[in-house]
């Protein structure tokens, strides 16, 4: 399958500049049916998997704006995985970076809270679930908008899931921030 931007290329080096809205449509769809080398996604995802992993590592050093763009990337193309050992080494890989990257960096942390919470939810993991509970709770009750809003978008992912460590703690963390945030005394 080819992205627009690939299709836009293949249109270019064609010749069909010259073609109208309805001519370009048709040819892009001619170019793309008539491709035998097409990649599938699910290839592409397991490389883009396999280079994130291998940049991610501890020992890897990479930049901080990688890592930044390496987040996003995944949180984007979370919603394709199809393979448990993807939410597997989202929720191993981040969890480690979540722990170790400063907290200062609000929008890294945001990020990676919400992939994670995401990827536990997936995943039907309690352990790392327990893990999460403490990153949740220094999210809600943290200044940053970025980082509640994280938390509790990735509080709804971990409250569909249904999984046992978050049935009475979470609710209750969510309870409060709620009253705090209406103006309530808890």
């Amino acid at each position: 399958y080819y992205s627009a931007t690939a299709l836009r290329e293949r249109i270019i080096t064609n010749d069909v500049t010259d073609l109208d809205n309805e001519g370009i449509i048709e040819r892009s769809q001619q170019l793309y049916d008539d491709s035998s080398d097409n990649p599938d996604i699910l290839s592409c995802l397991h490389f883009l998997v396999d280079l994130f992993a291998e940049w991610t590592l501890p020992e890897s050093n990479i930049p901080i704006a990688l890592l930044n763009q390496i987040i996003d990337s995944v949180s984007q193309l979370s919603d394709m995985f199809q393979k448990t050992h993807h939410c597997q080494w989202m929720v191993d890989g981040f969890l480690r970076i979540l722990i170790n990257h400063p907290l200062e960096d609000t929008i890294v942390h945001s990020k990676l809270l919400f992939i994670l919470c995401k990827s536990i939810s997936l995943l039907q993991a309690d352990k790392q679930g327990e893990k999460l509970m403490p990153f949740i709770e220094k999210a809600l009750t943290s200044d940053s908008l970025c980082l509640q809003q994280s938390a509790l978008n990735g509080s709804f992912y971990l409250l569909e899931s249904q999984l046992g460590c978050f049935e009475g703690s979470l609710v209750a963390i969510l309870a409060e921030f709620v009253m705090n945030r209406l103006g309530y005394d808890t």
